[in-house]
């Protein structure tokens, strides 16, 4: 799925992003406490095809945003903003 932060930005509550970017932290604490990124991202995947099939496209947008950033911040797929 095509991740579009600004879209992403705009669904979300104030509290959502705040759990989003807590999210965000404990997949970067996993990393560095040795978890492998591309079993996080495979978990984020089986979840985000789960919510596609479920039609519910802002979970499935917001576990998308969720593999970029596990992917940026290992090294898998750096991500380029703008």
């Amino acid at each position: 799925m095509a991740v579009d932060f600004q879209v992403l930005e705009s669904q979300l509550s104030e509290t959502e992003m705040a759990l989003f970017s807590m999210i965000n932290v404990s997949m970067n604490a996993a990393m560095l406490a040795g978890a492998d990124p591309k079993l996080i991202v495979q978990h984020l995947r089986q979840h985000e095809q789960n919510f596609t099939v479920l039609g519910q496209k802002k979970a499935a947008h917001l576990l998308g945003a969720a593999i970029v950033l596990v992917e940026n911040a290992s090294g898998i797929k750096p991500f380029k903003l703008g």
